[in-house]
């Protein structure tokens, strides 16, 4: 049962584990920035970091949630960092808040290296493999991926990700992770601009598996 402290119309909540309902109020507040403010300033050929400070940066600017957004958060004794950590505004009295939320962003964009072909999913910088092997979202059932479509569109990438996931489906492929049909993008909306997906994956660290909702953009 989620353990909660009383609290302010101005502040939020410190819980155990925060629940779904609130992890997609983030991911829907942040589509609303992207779209309503942040798409209008980004190039169509920006990096990743450079599409991920004008997201952070129209989040906080346009921010009337009780949602902190922090920029590659560092955690003790890692040198890995998400993109994005989502926290609660808490009384001064309270401390600071713990990030609840984390989310990796990556661009899918078919001029990158054939090397950064695949990293939505797999490789050193490969957006799901982290969260799989627990350098992201360790403490967390939920986490966020942001897509940023530079070139195709939704339905495209959609096919690739999930070829490249039953390609790894057979444990002769890659034996210490395990790929299933669930690593694979379910659709859940989309629209002209915008598409939300989820997916489940196991873990190499622990038993309970996280699922991850992504949130794509066409540029």
């Amino acid at each position: 049962m989620l353990s909660e402290k009383k609290s302010d119309p101005c502040f939020g909540t410190t819980k155990d584990d925060m629940p779904l309902d609130e992890i997609y109020k983030v991911m829907l507040y942040l589509e609303k920035c992207i779209l309503e403010y942040a798409l209008a300033d980004i190039k169509p050929d920006a990096s990743e970091n450079e599409i991920t400070y004008l997201v952070i940066k129209s989040a906080q600017i346009n921010n009337n949630t009780l949602f902190i957004f922090n920029h590659q958060p560092v955690k003790h004794k890692s040198s890995r960092s998400e993109d994005i950590g989502v926290s609660m505004k808490l009384k001064p009295s309270s401390g600071l808040s713990e990030d609840f939320f984390t989310i990796e962003a990556k661009r899918l964009d078919s001029r990158l290296s054939k090397c950064r072909k695949k990293e939505y999913v797999i490789g050193e910088r490969g957006g799901i493999e982290r969260f799989k092997r627990c350098f992201h979202g360790e403490k967390h059932k939920f986490a966020g991926l942001l897509g940023y479509v530079q070139t195709g569109n939704f339905d495209e990438w959609q096919a690739d990700i999930n070829k490249w996931i039953n390609e790894k489906t057979s444990p002769a492929q890659y034996e210490e992770l395990v790929w299933k049909d669930e690593d694979k993008l379910s659709l859940e909306e989309k629209s002209e601009k915008s598409a939300k997906y989820k997916s489940l994956h196991s873990r190499i660290c622990k038993q309970e598996k996280i699922q991850l909702l992504h949130l794509w953009i066409q540029f």
